[in-house]
């Protein structure tokens, strides 16, 4: 890796068509409204500065900082991690190396962050890497190299989607490299909830998705509800909320107080018409990834 001097945020045109979609993302503060409703307030064009490129996987490192993934609109190849400072409006290149960089994650000793590293040869291993940039990093786990998407749910224990027919789901302890499989047939999208378990999507049919709950002292597995319709990204709010998203409509449940998904926001005005990915910071701050 190497440092480059942060760039202020501003819109560049796009040029060329880059190979992974166009996405873009879009920030919003989050505001109770009466007793269980929710407004989003304050919006923000994250990434005009790459229009036309590969801008997603936002994650919160805190409530100022936001690390995503991203490939130039005129790249093809390329992919590597940036970081948003949200106050100073200024972006940092964070990754500057050969390999392309994935799902930047703050690990849990919060001087580290964790991304799917695609090596030569097409391996996907998860990698550390120092926040501090004076590193190189290390690959967490030597041996398990078609990883997908992961999420940290304690210091020695991750989860880890593995691409595969079907893709699974597994928990893997770095300090041994020991693992559970947990379910196949899973979306991409994993998270901890507030009680440190594990909540994952499977897809027992083709049309009948669930967001699953993964009891880490117990080891099993129970419905929470069903998702959306064809919707496999959700976050989770500290309270307990589940937003996730369909076509341009924000929504949200509570599996213990709401019996539906109720709309919280209509963002087809932003010309926001099929939001995937989210990503939250507490019960205040929301990053919405936009495919264009």
């Amino acid at each position: 890796m190497k440092y480059l001097l942060p760039a202020i945020l501003a819109f560049f045109p796009s040029i060329i068509l880059c190979q992974l979609p166009s996405t873009q993302i879009y920030y919003f503060e989050l505001e109770p409204h009466g007793a269980s409703e929710l407004q989003l307030t304050k919006p923000r064009y994250l990434t005009a500065y790459n229009e036309g490129g590969y801008n997603n996987q936002p994650n919160f490192f805190t409530p100022y900082d936001l690390y995503f993934t991203q490939q130039g609109a005129g790249d093809t190849l390329q992919t590597d991690i940036f970081k948003l400072d949200l106050v100073r409006k200024v972006k940092y290149r964070v990754t500057a190396t050969l390999d392309q960089e994935y799902s930047p994650t703050l690990m849990p000793d919060k001087l580290n962050f964790s991304v799917v590293r695609v090596e030569p040869g097409g391996l996907q291993r998860l990698w550390s890497l120092p926040r501090n940039q004076q590193g190189k990093g290390y690959p967490i786990f030597k041996d398990l190299t078609t990883v997908g998407y992961h999420c940290w749910l304690e210091p020695d224990l991750v989860a880890l989607f593995m691409v595969g027919e079907p893709h699974y789901l597994i928990v893997a302890k770095p300090s041994d490299g020991s693992q559970v499989k947990v379910a196949s047939n899973i979306g991409r999208c994993l998270k901890k909830l507030p009680n440190g378990n594990l909540a994952y999507v499977q897809k027992a049919t083709e049309s009948t998705w669930y967001i699953k709950e993964y009891k880490l002292l117990t080891g099993t597995s129970e419905i929470v509800m069903k998702t959306l319709p064809g919707s496999e990204d959700f976050t989770i709010l500290d309270d307990g909320t589940f937003l996730m998203a369909l076509g341009g409509t924000i929504f949200k449940k509570h599996p213990a107080i709401d019996d539906t998904w109720s709309p919280v926001a209509n963002l087809e005005n932003f010309g926001l018409k099929n939001i995937q990915r989210l990503s939250s910071f507490g019960e205040k701050y929301l990053a919405v990834v936009n495919v264009n």
